[in-house]
């Protein structure tokens, strides 16, 4: 359901923004993440549009092309979430409670 996806997309869009801010990050980076996180996704249906069989089903290289730079974004957006955030006020404004 796109909506459902929207609203997911939007949620951890706002809360990774918020975590950056946190550590004292712009969240333009939260922008960057979720651009590159998309035309991940979407590949599949780029490839397949351009007639490319780099992402064919039962292609292991495919597969791996695909994953990796997955997980790397992930990984990433996984650090934002666990990264201490910073002491006292910093130019995003005061430690949230």
């Amino acid at each position: 359901n796109p909506l459902i996806s929207f609203v997911l997309c939007y949620i951890s869009a706002v809360n990774l923004v918020k975590r950056l801010h946190d550590t004292d990050h712009s969240g333009w980076f939260a922008l960057f993440l979720m651009v590159v996180e998309y035309i991940i996704l979407n590949l599949t249906w780029l490839f397949g549009l351009l007639g490319l069989g780099i992402m064919a089903a039962g292609s292991f290289v495919g597969l791996l092309g695909f994953l990796i730079p997955l997980l790397i974004v992930w990984g990433i957006k996984l650090w934002i979430f666990f990264m201490p955030g910073t002491n006292g006020t910093n130019s995003y404004g005061p430690v949230p409670k």
